[in-house]
């Protein structure tokens, strides 16, 4: 990471991470709640990659994929990696 990076909280980092996402809320069902984000590059990759479907928790009750593994995915992104959440 570089020395800005490492000097700005990790709260104050979310929007950063947030470049890597590539579509966000995408329905996937009829209620409100039921969408999800697609984390990749910008640009497609040759061939294929390897894919990480991040459940947010909540124990299938509450919570939101809001905030949930944006370091993770973002660097997985960097990596190569496709990231549903």
């Amino acid at each position: 990471s570089s020395p800005l990076t490492r000097r700005v909280p990790p709260f104050l980092q979310v929007r950063s991470h947030r470049r890597s996402v590539h579509r966000a809320s995408i329905p996937y069902g009829d209620k409100p709640g039921q969408l999800l984000d697609v984390w990749r590059r910008s640009a497609l990759p040759s061939g294929p990659a390897p894919v990480l479907i991040f459940v947010p928790g909540g124990a299938w009750v509450v919570g939101s994929r809001a905030l949930q593994g944006h370091a993770l995915m973002a660097h997985l992104v960097e990596l190569g990696w496709v990231c549903v959440s």
